[in-house]
């Protein structure tokens, strides 16, 4: 159990880290497996995380297996809502548990040509042109906050689990002055 206790911020055990070996995608190396998804959710992902919408285990689960220090979570005792949320309310209250740097022009020059129009990165133009993400982020909600992976109180009430580069997309094209409509995103609770 990874609850908060009374009004202390979340501290995530990120040593302990460890997905049950059963779910590891056959020939994982880096998010590239040799057994598609389908593949891996007929041989133990329906089994085990039918309960959790499939496109949430696709792309955390299957697609993230050796990129995500939450492996805490024990996937059997979550349950996932999809919410909408305004981009701002998103931006607002949604931090990061790894270290990256989150600031608009930052972000701006990472998804702009030399003149500052968006590039052609696939993410932006899905936002820029159809006004929504391929995927929704997934956040883990914290009244109290959050420790990061250096232990420094975040004073957050969601910390972001997935979505690490839509978020910084949204991020720069929201100061770009884009209005965007409420965005789908992923809430981890645990049951």
């Amino acid at each position: 159990m990874i609850s908060e206790v009374g009004n202390k911020a979340f501290q995530p055990p990120y040593q302990d880290c460890e997905w049950p070996e059963k779910l590891r995608p056959i020939g994982d190396c880096g998010g590239r497996s040799e057994e598609s998804f389908g593949e891996w959710w007929d041989r133990c992902g329906m089994q085990r995380l039918g309960h959790l919408p499939k496109n949430f285990v696709e792309q955390w689960v299957y697609r993230h297996w050796d990129y995500t220090v939450h492996r805490y979570f024990d996937l059997e005792r979550i349950k996932v809502s999809l919410e909408s949320w305004l981009p701002d309310q998103f931006l607002s209250n949604v931090a990061s548990a790894i270290d990256e740097v989150f600031e608009p022009e930052s972000d701006l020059t990472r998804w702009s040509d030399e003149f500052g129009r968006p590039t052609k990165e696939p993410l932006i133009s899905l936002l820029s042109q159809e006004a929504t993400w391929d995927y929704p982020p997934i956040v883990f909600g914290t009244a109290n906050g959050f420790f990061n992976k250096d232990r420094i109180l975040v004073q957050k009430p969601f910390m972001l689990i997935e979505g690490h580069t839509r978020r910084l997309a949204l991020n720069a094209l929201v100061h770009r002055g884009l209005a965007l409509p409420q965005q789908p995103v992923f809430v981890i609770q645990e049951i």
